[in-house]
């Protein structure tokens, strides 16, 4: 399993396309391609679900990932060194709203260093965490009246930087760029009209605020951290090390600021 964990962290868990080229049906079912020089390109199974904001919603993304390899001649068996990019469009359209929206990925991962940078138009929960599964969401709020999730607008760029100094320290540092937009109910479709429940609005719920509706409103953050793992252990095989599957406790200490109208 570590073995499984440690290749998919450097990229190269894809399986090589059963087919010879491209087929027609490969928009709808998904596939991956490998070219010369360690490309591929991948055609993700399209997904989706419902909500209450965008009505039924589908959700279609490609990878094109290229990879390096090179010897590290700093130790004494040439280790390898594996570098990854990744770009990655999004695209997602809401079929109630009538309404297609998209972001741009870009992601380079080397032993040491990982950069990524996101940017679009894009629809997000409001915890950023994004806790409750669309899946999930869908049976809830078709089968049971429950819209769990609730859902805003965002225009955004973000960056993220990550220097891995050890296997236990790591540092890191990012911004964001935001509009923000409110999101209303569009779709009152169910499956079974639960008596005992009915759609709420699309808002946060806070104890303490009777109304959390917001106008559209720009941001700008800055962060910097420490990330500690002080008890991560690793294994070798072939030469490699890598983490454990099971990753112990970490303490992350981050200072965040906002540089709106700055």
């Amino acid at each position: 399993m570590a073995v499984v964990e440690r290749k998919r962290e450097e990229g190269d868990t894809l399986k090589p396309s059963k087919n010879k080229g491209f087929q027609i049906w490969d928009i709808l079912r998904g596939d991956t391609y490998r070219f010369k020089d360690r490309t591929s390109l991948e055609i993700a199974f399209p997904n989706g679900g419902f909500n209450t904001v965008e009505g039924f919603n589908l959700i279609y993304r490609l990878n094109f990932v290229k990879r390096w390899t090179k010897r590290d001649s700093s130790t004494s068996d040439f280790r390898a060194r594996n570098s990854r990019l990744t770009i990655s469009p999004i695209g997602r359209y809401a079929f109630s709203r009538e309404k297609l929206s998209g972001m741009l990925r870009v992601d380079f991962r080397s032993p040491n260093h990982r950069v990524t940078l996101e940017g679009g138009s894009y629809v997000e929960q409001y915890n950023s965490d994004e806790p409750i599964h669309h899946y999930v969401n869908t049976f809830t709020t078709l089968f049971l009246e429950r819209n769990l999730m609730k859902l805003y607008d965002r225009d955004f760029v973000d960056l993220n930087y990550r220097y891995r100094f050890s296997d236990q320290v790591s540092a890191y540092a990012g911004f964001t760029w935001a509009r923000r937009h409110e999101l209303f109910n569009t779709s009152d479709l169910k499956f079974f009209d639960n008596k005992k429940e009915s759609y709420t609005l699309n808002a946060p719920v806070n104890s303490e605020l009777s109304d959390t509706s917001f106008p559209i409103h720009k941001a700008s953050i800055g962060w910097v951290g420490l990330e500690v793992r002080p008890w991560q252990n690793t294994v070798c095989e072939t030469a490699i090390k890598f983490p454990f599957l099971i990753r112990p406790p970490y303490f992350p200490l981050t200072t965040k600021e906002d540089l709106t109208g700055r």
